[in-house]
């Protein structure tokens, strides 16, 4: 009986800890923005433009600018060309064309693996600062040669775009 009793405590501390470690972690998260976009049927579009808008708090904090991205088996190549612009609140825009690799030299996936699905993360923008107070628009556009005239690639599954505070 005693016994019984002290192992319905240890179980109830042990939870109560989990659970108060799982809140404090989430609580400490540096991710001050965070999107995803579902390809349609895992296929990304020539017209198909990712935007993601953002409002930094201050023109002061620095920032880190994380994509993933999401291919099934169904994606023909070992990378992936991106077009990123930034719309200042000024109206002014940077453009920068951007190779991600997603599989090796030997053609295997990178990246996390779940069944049929590989998720790769890139830190592409490291340490920025937005000058202006206002809305920053980030925009990615898939910029690879096609064989097929739509310009359709097969295959990428979601973008997940997150800035997170340094």
């Amino acid at each position: 009986m005693m016994r019984n009793r002290f192992l319905r405590l240890i179980l109830r501390v042990s939870f109560i800890s989990l659970v108060s470690v799982l809140l404090c972690t989430a609580c400490n998260s540096n991710v001050v923005f965070e999107s995803t976009i579902t390809m349609d049927n895992a296929t990304w579009n020539k017209t198909d433009v990712a935007v993601f808008p953002f409002t930094p708090r201050d023109t002061i904090t620095k920032y880190d600018v994380i994509l993933e991205i999401t291919n099934n088996n169904e994606y023909a190549y070992s990378n992936l060309y991106v077009f990123s612009d930034i719309r200042f609140p000024n109206k002014q825009f940077t453009r920068d064309t951007i190779e991600f690799f997603l599989a090796d030299a030997a053609g295997e996936w990178t990246g996390k693996r779940w069944l049929s699905t590989h998720t790769n993360t890139f830190r592409f923008k490291q340490g920025i600062q937005f000058p202006y107070n206002g809305e920053y628009t980030f925009s990615l556009e898939q910029a690879m040669r096609c064989s097929n005239k739509e310009c359709s690639l097969k295959g990428i599954e979601k973008i997940t775009f997150t800035i997170v505070e340094q």
